[in-house]
């Protein structure tokens, strides 16, 4: 007669326990997956939102970066061509490692009255000098380029891409006749209350502004330039007007923007250089510190709200696996 097994009633109870504690385990773990999907659904925009912020703050910390290494432009224009330019100017600008810009007009070619020598001319050039065109204004304008045109074909000299115009020589409503006439650059002196700190380069003309080099507020314009980081043109001329250039006075400018020129705020440079350069300007880029600073701020504040709503989700979420 066998001997009865008294082992398989606990082998079924413990069978009977375990299957109903798995149950409960499964029971209780299909709520937290669904309470870990909501959390983590809730989670995602926010970290969305704070990883974009981040993104806007790192931009703006590297572009206040390069607006620090983006120096302002100046050029120096003399609007006719009296034969100082090369005895007086050309040393002293020389002296300092700058140029000037040579403005042609329809009286005012090398080679004429009281004018620099076409070698003088070429001289200069080669020294890394530019021209422009000088335009009054007081005629059409489709009508002086032709003429102007005619002359520099005659004086076998390219037509460059600059057109200064006298004071109140200009308006706004000229734009695409200008452009028509293959300019890029135009020089105006505030019209119409044009701005004489040229950034905006656009796609077509750019237009930059232009103040007498000897006027009363001339030393804080180039402050406000240098703090704006724009482009603007001092003009002189030797004949007549309020910027007749003057040897003593013209050094005395030139001694006060050298700090400026030694530390590289400031850059005397060409046309078509500057508007190169102006041209990689980014949005933000006119940024004061204190502008800079309260826009890192806000967006910091976001961020911080942001992290701080994110870990009270997962605190939740922890805090349930505990429980």
């Amino acid at each position: 007669m066998r001997k009865k097994q008294t082992w398989y009633p606990y082998v079924l109870v413990l069978a009977v326990v375990l299957l109903a504690t798995l149950t409960v385990l499964v029971l209780i773990e299909k709520p937290r997956e669904r309470i870990q999907e909501d959390i983590l659904a809730r989670v995602a925009p926010l970290e969305q939102e704070r990883d974009r912020l981040m993104a806007r703050r790192d931009a703006l910390q590297q572009t206040y970066v390069q607006q620090k290494d983006h120096p302002a432009t100046e050029h120096f224009l003399f609007l006719d061509l009296d034969s100082q330019l090369y005895t007086d100017v050309y040393p002293q600008l020389q002296k300092m490692g700058l140029t000037a810009s040579m403005g042609l007009s329809a009286d005012n070619f090398p080679d004429g009255f009281g004018t620099i020598s076409r070698a003088q001319f070429d001289e200069l050039l080669e020294a890394g000098w530019d021209y422009f065109l000088v335009c009054s204004g007081e005629e059409s304008f489709k009508a002086w380029d032709r003429e102007i045109s005619r002359q520099l074909q005659e004086a076998e000299l390219e037509k460059p891409k600059v057109v200064c115009f006298e004071k109140n020589g200009f308006d706004e409503s000229m734009q695409e006749e200008i452009l028509r006439c293959g300019y890029e650059i135009a020089v105006h002196h505030g019209e119409g209350g044009l701005s004489l700190f040229g950034k905006d380069c656009g796609d077509e003309l750019w237009l930059t502004g232009a103040h007498p080099w000897n006027y009363e507020g001339v030393k804080v314009d180039i402050q406000e330039l240098v703090r704006f980081r724009g482009d603007t043109c001092f003009t002189a001329r030797f004949s007549r007007g309020g910027e007749v250039y003057n040897r003593s006075s013209f050094a005395a400018m030139l001694e006060y923007v050298e700090p400026y020129f030694r530390d590289g705020t400031l850059q005397v440079m060409g046309f078509e250089q500057a508007r190169e350069l102006h041209s990689i300007r980014i949005e933000g880029m006119d940024m004061t510190d204190e502008q800079f600073e309260q826009k890192k701020a806000e967006l910091d504040e976001q961020i911080r709200v942001l992290n701080e709503q994110i870990q009270e989700l997962y605190d939740e979420w922890n805090g349930g696996r505990h429980d």
